[in-house]
């Protein structure tokens, strides 16, 4: 807020998004909500449960209670129920299928609500790897006979699609899915059933990694180069792979491709949306998107990976140690010079005895 008095704004409207993992797209969705209405198609999807999966009971503690699988089962969960319900909005909006296992085709000569490309909330990068295994088996389930939607109820006014319209729309499907992934999941799906609510065993899992492993390397693993090297970021996390995705294939390559978005957060919030890159607006003022495959020449991603302070094991385990003792501390000024930081960082100067907190940003220069 301190932003907006500085230039004495003070009519201004917003809330506090807390949620770590999904409060930036809380807030994207915010901003979004003040677009005029009919430039908003309304194509996005959420999933939402009251789940103890990870959360913080004890607040004089900066670390949660975690139940791994419950967690791991949660994101799968939110995930395919997401994908359902925005592939239904498509259709109801546009009468398009829906696919993500489709291969990479030149934008705008399909009648696919194309997914191009695809980025996900990322604790870890396997993760990420069985979701779009689980996506591309939704996929593969749409293709048995009626079953175009799972309960064939179409969207949000519940009209149940024709049975000719699903099956035209099934067979366009199977002639869409990208043939070496169609044969290796027949006899995957025949193994796991027509029930869309089964829980893929760690055998299906592998074995749905390994046939989506040449169209995962082109749709989504341009999407966490930054996640293999950095690890989970929490908030950022989703969109740490979206400019992963942005710096790392060429410019000409992105225009006019649409990115299927997946944010998750513990507890549980899901939402999944898209995005469409313009056709002809230049990406350089967004991220400094690379113009060739090498993504060293691109002047940000060098400096983010190139410019990180490099730390002996020793020194980050004392950093920790220091930020345990001083978790809640009040009054409290941070020990370490800011430095370090790439130009227009925030940083924090000092914690009061009343808990109120100041922060500093670096020049931008």
């Amino acid at each position: 807020m301190q932003l907006f008095e500085a230039c004495g704004n003070f009519d201004v409207e917003g809330i506090d998004v807390k949620n770590a993992c999904f409060g930036g797209t809380a807030a994207l969705f915010h901003a979004l909500n003040w677009l005029e209405s009919s430039a908003w198609d309304g194509l996005r999807s959420h999933h939402v449960q009251h789940k103890y999966d990870f959360y913080k009971p004890d607040m004089s503690s900066e670390y949660p209670t975690v139940d791994g699988h419950l967690s791991l089962q949660c994101y799968r969960d939110a995930l395919i129920q997401c994908y359902r319900k925005y592939k239904r909005r498509v259709w109801t909006k546009n009468q398009l299928p829906v696919v993500v296992s489709a291969p990479l085709k030149k934008p705008g000569l399909s009648s696919l609500h194309n997914i191009d490309y695809l980025c996900f909330h990322s604790p870890f990068t396997r993760l990420v790897r069985k979701a779009y295994g689980w996506l591309v088996m939704d996929d593969m389930l749409a293709l048995h006979p009626g079953s175009l939607f799972p309960d064939k109820e179409a969207a949000t006014n519940g009209s149940v699609i024709d049975d000719s319209i699903a099956e035209n729309d099934t067979n366009n499907l199977a002639a869409t899915i990208d043939d070496q992934v169609r044969t290796a999941f027949t006899t995957i799906v025949n193994g796991v059933g027509a029930d869309p609510a089964k829980q893929p065993t760690r055998d299906v899992d592998i074995r749905c990694m390994e046939a989506t492993r040449s169209l995962f390397s082109v749709k989504v693993e341009h999407s966490l180069v930054f996640a293999k090297h950095v690890g989970n970021m929490y908030t950022a996390s989703l969109y740490g792979c979206l400019a992963s995705l942005l710096f790392s294939v060429p410019e000409l390559e992105l225009r006019n491709r649409r990115i299927l978005m997946y944010s998750y957060g513990s507890g549980l919030a899901a939402a999944m949306f898209s995005l469409t890159v313009h056709a002809s607006r230049p990406l350089v003022n967004v991220v400094g998107s690379p113009a060739s495959p090498d993504r060293k020449q691109n002047p940000v991603f060098n400096r983010l990976f190139n410019q990180r302070t490099r730390l002996q094991v020793s020194e980050f385990e004392k950093i920790l140690n220091e930020r345990r003792s001083s978790h809640n501390a009040a009054p409290f000024k941070p020990p370490h010079n800011p430095g370090g930081l790439f130009p227009g960082s925030y940083f924090l100067t000092e914690v009061d005895e009343s808990h109120r907190r100041t922060y500093e940003i670096l020049p931008s220069q």
